[in-house]
């Protein structure tokens, strides 16, 4: 058996999250599928991003509501359980 050269190497981003947001992390290592987009309003719960896994997608949401103001990750990069997916700025009530 050999190895297969096209599986995307696991991304790490490691810029600091700034104070006052809020990182979304990834819950399962696995292949971004989509995300949303930075700028969108988002309540606590939402999906911001769907990670796919041993054929099961998994939707990473937000714990708190706010503002995406940054997006860690794009569609086709493999992540890590853990890393940093998303950034939101809070508004009003988590």
């Amino acid at each position: 058996m050999t190895a297969s050269n096209d599986v995307a190497p696991i991304v790490h981003d490691a810029r600091p999250v700034p104070e006052g947001t809020v990182a979304v992390l990834a819950t399962v290592s696995g292949m971004v599928r989509t995300t949303i987009e930075p700028g969108a309003t988002v309540a606590a719960g939402d999906v911001v991003a769907v990670i796919e896994a041993m054929k099961m997608e998994t939707g990473q949401v937000t714990p708190t509501a706010g503002v995406v103001a940054d997006i860690r990750v794009i569609p086709g990069e493999v992540v890590a359980a853990g890393g940093v997916l998303a950034v939101i700025e809070p508004k009003g009530t988590p």
